[in-house]
């Protein structure tokens, strides 16, 4: 994969004429506009000083961030699953868990609501990975995960002929020490 990744997942909601649905922010650059109004977009990954997972409120549109992707719903907070969640629609989901500190982790599942999933993550099924906070990324035909050769059970690609062209990824990237 370019850009030295050892994973890529989909990332954030688009509508048909592929402008983001949020915000998007890469290297700086603007792209799309903050989304206040729905729960697709109630969550962000920000990339600041470090990188972190938050609520749309708590992001603050004058911190120098430099990669946001604005998405949604939360699945966990506080090691806790979210209550309220869809518990009908089963469609591949995609998302990122993050333990509060420096562990990161993408995923998949190939047919989940979205309060299945976040049952699921809540019961932490990941070792040595606390996950304190999940967001949902895009999902349904839009899912797609791809992990490196590098990474143990790689290399891996979730793409399928019938899915829709994804318009951003997030990359995972081994921490430079």
């Amino acid at each position: 994969m370019a850009h030295g990744a050892l994973a890529a997942i989909n990332a954030s909601f688009f509508d048909p004429e592929g402008d983001p649905l949020g915000l998007v922010i890469e290297n700086g650059r603007r792209i799309g506009k903050w989304n206040s109004n729905s729960s697709l977009t109630s969550g962000v990954f920000a990339m600041e000083k470090r990188p972190r997972l938050l609520r749309r409120q708590h992001w603050r549109s004058f911190s120098p961030t430099r990669h946001l992707i604005q998405a949604g719903p939360f699945l966990v907070e506080n090691d806790i699953a979210v209550g309220g969640l869809e518990n009908q629609k089963r469609s591949p989901r995609s998302f990122l868990v993050w333990d509060g500190g420096s562990r990161w982790a993408l995923g998949y599942a190939d047919k989940a609501s979205l309060a299945e999933l976040a049952t699921a993550l809540a019961a932490q099924p990941v070792t040595q990975l606390d996950i304190t906070t999940a967001l949902n990324l895009d999902g349904g035909r839009s899912s797609d995960l791809w992990v490196s050769a590098e990474v143990p059970g790689g290399p891996l690609n979730t793409r399928t002929l019938w899915n829709r062209p994804v318009r951003n990824y997030l990359l995972l990237h081994r921490q430079s020490r």
